[in-house]
């Protein structure tokens, strides 16, 4: 028995002394404080450009005759670049239409806002998609360049009927509600 509480002292007392030495424990000269960081510059982070051209039509189901707006949004998810519109034209997309009559103009600019708003009547039936295609400057790092930016919405069925649909309601005979 005295040899096991012998044993514990002696490892006790040894790793103290690893513990004392890794902390440094009873040291008196202040030269071992901790080292000062220095923030060091990382790589230079180069210009990203990338810009999105969103199209949302206000439906996406239109009874002919009926009028639509479009939205067009230039989205800029670039760093340090920017696109400058000078123009923007929508279309239709396909070879079956036109499927509707421009109430707008069907080109705004210049200058391009970054967000227009073009209106639609539908005027044929069939599913059509809408082109937004924006003309501009892409200035990134010091450069410009001239280019398109383009956009297309989801489909849209136009000119079929939209209909509700009336199921059959099931009741059980004495049920309260």
């Amino acid at each position: 028995m005295r040899q096991r509480v012998w044993m514990l002292v002696v490892l006790s007392g040894c790793a103290f002394f690893v513990a004392a030495s890794f902390l440094q424990i009873g040291r008196s000269d202040t030269t071992s404080a901790a080292p000062q960081l220095t923030p060091t510059l990382g790589p230079t982070q180069t210009p990203y450009y990338d810009i999105s051209v969103e199209v949302t039509p206000s439906a996406y189901e239109i009874p002919l005759g009926q009028q639509i707006s479009v939205t067009v949004n230039l989205v800029n998810h670039s760093t340090d670049c920017i696109f400058v519109g000078y123009d923007l034209a929508l279309s239709e997309l396909g070879t079956d239409g036109p499927f509707f009559q421009f109430d707008s103009p069907s080109k705004i600019g210049p200058p391009l806002p970054a967000s227009s708003v073009f209106t639609l009547t539908a005027v044929a039936s069939g599913t059509v998609q809408l082109r937004a295609l924006a003309y501009g400057e892409r200035q990134c790092g010091g450069a410009m360049v001239w280019q398109y930016e383009s956009g297309v919405s989801a489909p849209i069925i136009v000119g079929s009927t939209f209909e509700k649909q009336y199921l059959p309601y099931i009741a059980v005979e004495g049920a309260s509600n």
